[in-house]
């Protein structure tokens, strides 16, 4: 039976997945990792939708949306906000994994008025995100290589995903769009928006993996952490390696659906004091 509240549809240029009902604001906009796409986000909207309206995007070069001419951290942050626009939302959740964390923050830092909160899931750090050179240079080289993404895959991960599953994967990253990959690994990984942090004014939940090795919790606590510290309202970790939407998405989902209902609490105290 197909599900009435559940369709896929281009808005705003790039490929969407919508799920779950609109009536319970704020939704949720779910935005995924280097190499990945909306299909990541699959289990955890499974889970939240139940509850509230979830939007996962495929990001340009990702997944089904085409790449941009040129790449920058704002020019895929005008993206997604185009995306709210065309959509008409009036409050909405930004949920960040990995490279989108730090478009989130860039996003957050505009201000848009719809935005209720921040979620942060083992996030690029605002600052030039802790990568070897030689990793770097091996990663550029390799995309489009079927083996070095299974290898990826496999290395990021702490709990082995499921054999269909680990296929999405591969394919994702396998077919990311040469520009995309590119301006992430050489460019946009290392661009510093710290000093944009002063301008974010909504809460933000940050969710990291236990046995992350590429936002371990060190870079977590040391480069995410400290730079938000005043702005984050709760740290939630799960046992898990870097893909948390797909390796701990009961947890996840529990975390961002609390932090949601949260912003409803603060938002009925301040308009009580």
């Amino acid at each position: 039976m197909t599900d009435p509240s559940r369709s896929e549809r281009v808005v705003g240029g790039v490929h969407i997945l919508k799920a779950g009902q609109d009536e319970s604001r704020p939704t949720v906009i779910l935005l995924h990792y280097f190499g990945g796409s909306l299909r990541e986000w699959r289990p955890v909207m499974e889970r939240l939708a139940t509850a509230r309206g979830c939007i996962a995007v495929d990001l340009p070069g990702f997944g089904q949306s085409p790449p941009l001419r040129t790449y920058t951290l704002d020019g895929m942050a005008d993206v997604v906000e185009t995306v709210v626009r065309s959509l008409k939302l009036r409050e909405y959740v930004l949920a960040g994994h990995s490279m989108s964390g730090k478009i989130s923050v860039v996003i957050a830092a505009r201000r848009p008025p719809g935005l209720r909160g921040l979620v942060l899931v083992a996030p690029s750090p605002p600052t030039p995100e802790p990568m070897e050179e030689d990793k770097r240079s091996t990663a550029l080289k390799s995309n489009g290589l079927r083996r070095a993404a299974l290898s990826t895959l496999e290395t990021i991960t702490a709990h082995p995903l499921a054999p269909d599953v680990l296929a999405e994967q591969v394919s994702d990253n396998v077919g990311t769009a040469p520009a995309a990959w590119t301006w992430w690994l050489a460019d946009g990984s290392r661009v510093d928006v710290s000093d944009r942090i002063g301008r974010v004014e909504v809460p933000i939940l940050v969710v990291g993996g236990s046995a992350d090795p590429v936002i371990t919790p060190e870079v977590l606590d040391h480069d995410v952490i400290t730079p938000l510290k005043g702005r984050i309202e709760k740290v939630v970790m799960a046992d898990s390696g870097h893909l948390i939407p797909l390796e701990a998405p009961d947890v996840l989902a529990q975390a961002i659906e609390s932090f949601v209902v949260g912003l409803g609490h603060h938002a009925d105290q301040d308009s009580a004091g």
